[in-house]
């Protein structure tokens, strides 16, 4: 029995880590720094270890004996984790630094596709306010512009504009500092029209690789595509016969050059490549290269799949995908919602909402706080509502295998544990009841995405009503959601 480690604490994490603990080979899948709502399967701990610590974390691999480190977050990647492990001869799954460029960097992307003849919208780099405006004087894209910073900004550096004026203000943004160091350097592109799907390859350092699955994303903040641009709202698995519109295209035209330019030019790509795509009449174009799970596309994705997960990133680790064979998966689709704090992206002058607790319902619709979320700090003495709120709690998260269509799961984000005083019942004195002051754990929200529902059905339309109907359950002050994923197909 192995033991893993994954690199993170969102919701992406809370999936990968779901996932690999329902391999028969692991014993524990430890997560770094992780968030609570992880420690409710049991096969999994989190270790209050951030990945900024190279030197820490590979220190508890050795400690450990880790059998695979799975590393989720972006910057993690473009900061070089996977080099750091792998001078210690640690089996891991991702990109070295060098090869994570294909996102960290859009510049790099861009040049890569145009120098490779990889399908993609006309583009321009710039470093410059003047010279965007000389560009944008010279030039008109007829069907609007994208402004894209070059470097990671957590999915909110993306502007997508209908006019030039629209475009000059987001490049002057961008360059002005919006998005720190990442945006000192910008793309302008045409604005590609048509649906948007991400495709899932694992890929293994040469030519081989194994077709993960698709979804489509929604990426701005509210419903019909309003608003800024988010992390991700909400995404839905692409069906076989949605497939057959884009993926041998996609598998031939994007992913088998990309691999080849990556290894020809000796920044061979290991990990996973997801790939952004636009749906053009022209066939599939590449919007971004992304070299990680997608978040919320890996909530609805890895769902679906029945391969011994594990294996299969360690075959992708130790580049023996060439022998793997197609990754077998269920049929249904599975929807994904998320629920956002207030003030979410927190763009501008506007901060994000957070500590707030949550609550939960039964399903008769009663209201059960989130106390004594980590079952502890109440004194035997006081009997009160804690355990059935917690019990209630733990049913409504448990951990659904998506064996029957109706199957749920709930992936978490950005919370935390906080110690509050709160007024309970001692029933147990043996005069009148009296009001005792008790230290409980409360569940509180932590950051922008704080949780989302993945539910698994024949069809996307079922599988969004049994959704919104769970996302009822857990609710907090301020929480903002799309009402509209799994409306629109490709």
């Amino acid at each position: 029995m192995d033991k893993v480690l994954v690199i993170g604490q969102g919701g992406r994490e809370h999936a990968l880590a779901w996932k690999l603990a329902s391999s028969p080979h692991i014993e524990k899948v430890f997560v770094a720094p992780g968030n609570p709502a992880m420690e409710w399967d049991h096969k999994i701990k989190c270790e209050n270890i951030s990945y900024d610590n190279p030197d820490l974390i590979v220190q508890f691999c050795k400690q450990n004996q880790i059998a695979l480190v799975v590393v989720g977050p972006d910057n993690a990647l473009a900061n070089g984790l996977v080099d750091d492990l792998l001078e210690h001869s640690i089996l891991v799954f991702g990109p070295t630094k060098m090869a994570a460029q294909l996102e960290s960097s859009k510049a790099f992307a861009k040049n890569l596709m145009i120098a490779n003849g990889i399908p993609t919208a006309r583009a321009q780099i710039f470093t410059d306010i003047e010279m965007v405006k000389s560009f944008l004087d010279k030039n008109l894209y007829l069907s609007g512009y994208v402004v894209k910073a070059s470097g990671l900004a957590l999915g909110k550096g993306v502007f997508v504009c209908d006019n030039k004026e629209q475009a000059y203000q987001a490049a002057s943004q961008l360059l002005g500092g919006l998005c720190g160091q990442s945006g000192n350097t910008i793309v302008i592109e045409e604005k590609l029209i048509g649906p948007e799907v991400s495709v899932f390859v694992l890929a293994d350092g040469g030519p081989d690789f194994v077709y993960l699955g698709s979804a489509c994303d929604y990426k701005t903040l509210n419903d019909n595509d309003q608003g800024p641009n988010t992390g991700g709202m909400g995404a839905f698995t692409v069906t076989p016969q949605q497939e057959s519109l884009f993926l041998d295209d996609v598998l031939a035209q994007v992913v088998k050059p990309t691999l080849k330019a990556m290894k020809n030019q000796n920044t061979p790509f290991s990990g996973v490549l997801f790939i952004g795509c636009m749906i053009t009449p022209q066939g599939p174009k590449v919007l971004e290269y992304n070299v990680r799970f997608g978040d919320p596309e890996t909530q609805a994705i890895l769902g679906l799949i029945e391969d011994d997960f594990y294996l299969l990133l360690k075959a992708a680790a130790k580049k023996e995908l060439s022998s793997y064979p197609p990754v077998t998966k269920k049929s249904g689709v599975i929807l994904h919602v998320v629920k956002v704090s207030e003030g979410y992206p927190g763009l501008g002058d506007q901060s994000i909402k957070l500590g707030v607790a949550l609550d939960c319902f039964n399903q008769s619709g009663t209201i059960s706080s989130c106390h004594d979320i980590a079952q502890s700090g109440v004194s035997p003495q006081v009997r009160d509502q804690s355990k059935d709120n917690r019990e209630v709690f733990l049913n409504l998260i448990k951990n659904h295998p998506f064996n029957s269509f109706g199957d749920y799961k709930y992936f978490f984000s950005g919370i935390k544990i906080k110690k509050v005083e709160i007024l309970s019942k001692n029933s147990d004195a043996i005069s009148e009841p009296k009001l005792v002051t008790v230290s409980e754990s409360q569940l509180v929200t932590s950051g922008g995405r704080v949780l989302g529902v993945s539910v698994y059905h024949q069809d996307i339309q079922s599988a969004r009503l049994v959704a919104y109907e769970k996302l009822k359950l857990i609710k907090f002050q301020g929480e903002h959601f799309r009402k509209d994923i799994g409306w629109y197909r490709l």
